[in-house]
């Protein structure tokens, strides 16, 4: 008997073990997709509806899941709820969401519900659309000289659907700067072409492009490589180092250029005025060398230092500068003497030098006069040798901006190459002058008020003189003062100046002299000058419809000025004000009460109001708050300052109040008679 418990046992579960793999094939799930493709711009969801149906005898909550391809993530690609909870036989639409990958291409998605070992999937193929693309088309490499410019170009092509506006930047590794910027506008499937100018760097290095959408996801980057030449060199030297000539004569200089670059060049001389290169410029092949004279015309005796540059006009920043020097020989002679050797004369007034001109030369010879200050009769003079010529150099003094002081008077004459001076002095002497001030110094007010000056002028100089004072741009008077004479005068100036420190300058004027004097003006800032401050319990307030509360705002003058306010309530016409203008001093407070009184047939909600007061000088100054009717707005209401104020039906407190405090005696002594006869009844 045990024997057949035992094999009845192993058949039953030989029968399971066949069968098992075919149950489990079989699903009481049932899964549809009301698409099995779908398609859609990479950024943006796609909603995707699902039925999920409960074929089984019992009632099952399904857990459902999305197995999205590699690389996208949950939920930022899609997205499905957790579960659903089905009766037997119950079928529901739900909605799920792939949000597809910014790689255009096809995918495929796998919906999936499961319920214990029960388990069911649905495949749905997406496929991602071109929908933003930008493309950069840029050269890989570029050969250029360094140092040099060249021009850069590449193209942008907007491969999307749609007009987008794209931010393009070029940049270099050789600078922190971006070498190029530009925002540009491309419709779908058109390019634009960008050229700019760039300075090759020394080193080679590389171009970065980077095209980024403002709008969408589009973006690329391109580098290009700079191969940096060395196409411009060359070496340069001058032969004598030093020389010498008679000053008229000249003096031979060679100069040898060896082009040392990869490319030819044309290579520019310059040289001071009086030394003259054979040719101002030069062509010369790469490896080869050529050479320039220069002759040299000294000026003046003595050695003189000169300077020849060599400049690459393939590349300007490259120049070698060559040194020098002459020696000037003098074959001529001239000697100037001037006297007196020392004048003084009041300015405005002329004087006369004479100047006395000897040929100390081997020949008779011309010259040519000049001086720094003044006129000749004649600016040239014929001499014989060993000879001399007197004339007379005129100065008119009224040309000096200076009041006084010593000038250097130079006579020179000068033949050709060869000159002589003599240096004088004229000492100026201030015949007029004047002392010039204003009072006061400096001040501090607010715009639009006025301050009273003082002006001090007196004449210290040696004769009468007629002086106009101004103020900035504008004249205030003229006035005559003989020697030493001192006068007063006064004036007020309306301050229109802008906040902070301000200087106005007053001058004085005549025909010998200028003079300056500066007052500083501090214009207070308008909040300093005037300034209004409210105080309140607010600012949210209750009050139901058909009764009434009183809203105190208490206002503060906390400017330094007196200050005008006209009030008003700007909101419901159920909210009115004591009174319409308020007058205070600095520091004065003053309260405005605001009476909002909603009928009954105001809605029940939260309206908001303002306290607006309104001054001349200081403009508007607003104090908002809200009444709740028959609600209480979000934020809670607070007596201010400790002051009570009535809510509900205002009544006339004077008739009442005797009636209100006997009753509350009466009701005082029933409650003590009631405590005593408890005890009592306790006992």
């Amino acid at each position: 008997m045990k024997t057949d418990k035992i094999l009845a046992i192993f058949v039953l579960l030989s029968v399971f073990a066949a069968i098992a793999p075919f149950a489990s094939a079989y699903s009481n799930i049932g899964l549809a997709l009301a698409k099995d493709k779908v398609s859609g711009c990479p950024g943006y969801a796609i909603p995707v509806e699902l039925t999920v149906s409960n074929n089984d005898v019992a009632t099952h909550t399904y857990a459902l899941s999305l197995e999205l391809p590699a690389g996208w993530t949950s939920p930022d690609n899609g997205f499905i709820q957790p579960d659903v909870t089905l009766v037997s036989g119950e079928a529901k639409k739900i909605t799920f969401w792939v949000n597809p990958s910014y790689t255009p291409g096809i995918y495929s998605v796998k919906v999936k519900a499961k319920a214990g070992i029960d388990e069911a999937y649905k495949m749905l193929e997406v496929e991602v659309l071109r929908c933003h693309e930008i493309a950069l088309q840029t050269p890989e490499t570029v050969d250029v000289c360094m140092d040099v410019g060249f021009q850069y170009s590449f193209t942008v092509a907007n491969n999307g659907k749609e007009t987008e506006e794209f931010e393009v930047t070029v940049t270099g590794s050789w600078s922190i700067k971006e070498l190029h910027k530009e925002t540009l506008s491309l419709e779908a499937g058109k390019s634009k072409n960008i050229a700019f100018d760039v300075t090759a760097p020394k080193e080679s290095g590389k171009l970065t492009v980077k095209a980024v959408s403002k709008t969408s996801y589009a973006k690329d980057e391109r580098n290009t490589q700079v191969n940096v030449n060395k196409c411009y060199d060359f070496d340069a030297s001058m032969e004598p180092k030093e020389s010498n000539a008679c000053v008229g004569s000249s003096a031979k200089y060679v100069v040898a250029i060896t082009n040392k670059g990869t490319a030819a060049d044309v290579y520019m001389i310059s040289s001071p005025q009086w030394v003259s290169p054979s040719q101002t410029n030069v062509t010369i092949l790469p490896g080869e060398q050529k050479t320039i004279e220069l002759n040299a015309f000294p000026e003046n005796k003595g050695k003189t230092s000169f300077d020849v540059k060599i400049t690459s006009k393939g590349q300007n920043a490259l120049s070698k500068t060559l040194k020098a020097s002459i020696e000037g020989k003098i074959c001529r002679s001239v000697a100037v003497i001037v006297s007196p050797a020392k004048q003084e004369v009041c300015k405005g007034l002329p004087v006369e030098y004479k100047v006395t001109v000897k040929n100390t030369g081997m020949a008779k010879d011309t010259y040519t006069l000049s001086s720094n200050i003044g006129t000749f009769e004649s600016d040239t003079v014929a001499v014989e040798q060993g000879e001399i010529k007197e004339l007379t150099l005129k100065i008119e003094t009224k040309q000096f901006v200076e009041k006084d002081g010593v000038k250097d008077v130079v006579v020179t004459a000068k033949s050709g190459e060869i000159s002589d001076e003599n240096t004088v002095q004229l000492a100026l002497k201030n015949c007029y002058s004047a002392e010039f001030g204003v009072s006061p110094q400096s001040s501090s007010v607010c715009a639009g008020e006025e301050v009273a000056y003082v002006i001090a002028l007196k004449n210290t100089g040696a004769f009468a003189d007629n002086y106009t004072i101004g103020i900035e741009d504008g004249t205030l008077g003229s006035v005559n003062l003989a020697p030493g004479e001192l006068k007063m005068f006064s004036t007020t100036i309306k301050i229109g100046f802008p906040e902070g420190s301000n200087e106005i300058t007053f001058t004085l004027a005549s025909e010998h002299s200028a003079m300056k004097a500066t007052a500083n003006i501090t214009v207070k800032k308008e909040s300093e000058c005037y300034s209004l401050q409210f105080t309140s319990e607010g600012p949210s307030y209750t009050v139901d419809a058909g009764k009434g509360i009183a809203i105190a705002v208490k206002l503060k003058n906390t400017g330094e000025r007196k200050d005008s306010y006209k009030t008003e309530v700007i909101g419901p016409g159920w909210m009115s004000l004591n009174e319409d203008s308020f007058e205070l001093a600095p520091g004065e407070e003053a309260y405005a009460y605001i009476y909002a009184s909603p009928g009954l047939d105001v809605k029940k909600g939260v309206y908001n109001a303002q306290l607006k007061a309104t001054s001349l000088v200081s403009g508007e100054h607003d104090f908002d708050f809200r009444v709740g009717v028959g609600m209480v707005p979000p934020e809670e209401a607070k007596q201010p300052n400790g002051i009570s104020i009535p809510t509900g039906n205002i009544i006339n407190l004077s008739s009442n109040t005797g009636k209100v405090m006997l009753l509350a005696l009466i009701v005082f002594l029933i409650i003590i008679i009631l405590v005593v006869k408890f005890v009592l009844f306790v006992k």
